[in-house]
């Protein structure tokens, strides 16, 4: 595209006016050339400028992107960030709390953009078990988008600061214990996909997390999430999610918890507080590439959509909730 531009330039240089036929093709098949290959593609938007209020290390406005359904929003496409010439789509996941009025608008089809195809795999669920993992699929556990899941372990950095006292130590263990969860529960695939805490970031750094673009580091923390009223936490994954099943992948992430709207802590204590800790492994869920569940039978998996102040119960996963995993790690996952 850059050699058609320049012959353009050239041409223009040396050929003031338009004068013969030849002149006139030269110019018809250049605007052609240039409308099939678009000088802009899909270009890395500059990180924002924006406030941090204090006692937070981000803010995320959903309001500037597209939303895609009622708990779901398009960041964008971005350049990949490990692969020069690739890009991936950002999308953010929205935990939403069960008094928000778009939390009752959710029905179980809304998978609808990434074409989820749970049939791929019904060649393979012949045996009684994987069987009935399969047929508990469409309910109670379900991929965001069928193959996107993790290829290659990757750690993450953790912000502690926060606008309810929680200790450095409270916020790490909390985040860790979310973690072990799920190592836990994926201990019988043999893939290890969940990295390490790589290092915390406290109050004294000034750093913020980037959640307009993916910069090759997995982030944690607290922000002031708005534009969409009544979202408690927010993960966004970074990835292929449509498009050839082969080609699906995770690549990064960045979660963060409303800090500016709701109090957090230790919810088994304070019943007034969000508990970091169950909030932590639903979102961590997301992280790995399962969606909210919203069927009211489902309503004691980990990954259901909705959550309150003083609920504990998601701290733990269910076997539905392995199931889902399985779909993406285990024994109906692509790799």
């Amino acid at each position: 595209m850059e050699n058609i531009k320049i012959l353009g330039a050239i041409y223009a240089t040396t050929n003031h006016r338009v004068n013969t036929d030849t002149d006139m093709l030269f110019i018809i098949a250049l605007s052609y050339f240039s409308s099939v290959f678009p000088t802009h593609t899909h270009a890395p938007a500059p990180a924002p400028t924006q406030h941090v209020p204090s006692g937070l290390s981000a803010v995320l406005d959903l309001s500037k992107h597209k939303r895609i359904s009622p708990d779901t929003y398009h960041v964008g496409r971005r350049q990949h960030p490990h692969k020069k010439d690739a890009f991936v789509d950002g999308y953010a996941f929205l935990n939403l709390h069960r008094r928000a009025s778009s939390a009752h608008k959710i029905h179980r089809d809304k998978h609808h953009h990434f074409k989820r195809n749970l049939t791929t795999h019904e060649h393979i669920s012949s045996h009684t078990q994987h069987r009935e993992l399969y047929a508990s699929l469409p309910t109670c556990t379900g991929p965001i988008a069928e193959g996107a899941a993790w290829h290659l372990a990757r750690g993450y950095q953790l912000h502690t600061l926060n606008r309810n006292g929680m200790t450095k130590q409270f916020v790490v263990d909390a985040v860790q214990r979310a973690n072990d969860a799920w190592s836990c529960g994926m201990s019988t695939f043999d893939r290890f996909v969940l990295g390490p805490l790589l290092g915390v970031v406290d109050e004294s750094s000034g750093t913020v997390i980037n959640t307009n673009e993916p910069d090759g580091v997995n982030e944690i923390g607290f922000a002031s999430i708005q534009g969409h009223e009544g979202t408690v936490a927010v993960t966004i994954v970074w990835g292929v999610l449509d498009g050839p099943l082969q080609d699906r992948v995770i690549v990064e992430f960045d979660m963060i918890f409303d800090g500016e709207h709701y109090q957090w802590g230790d919810g088994a204590v304070d019943r007034s507080k969000m508990d970091l800790q169950a909030i932590c492994t639903h979102e961590t869920g997301h992280r790995l590439g399962l969606d909210d569940i919203y069927d009211a039978q489902c309503s004691d998996v980990t990954m259901f959509g909705t959550s309150a102040e003083g609920e504990i119960d998601k701290r733990t996963l269910t076997q539905k909730d392995v199931g889902g995993l399985s779909f993406l790690y285990g024994l109906l996952s692509l790799w």
